[in-house]
């Protein structure tokens, strides 16, 4: 249970770092 909550907060973060980081790179631009 605790690896697949550690996997879901995991996929989250990169996800939302993903999201951060496409909207620099647009901003940028």
């Amino acid at each position: 249970m605790c690896c697949c909550v550690c996997g879901l907060l995991f996929l989250t973060l990169f996800a939302l770092i993903m999201l951060l980081i496409l909207n620099g790179i647009i901003k940028l631009r």
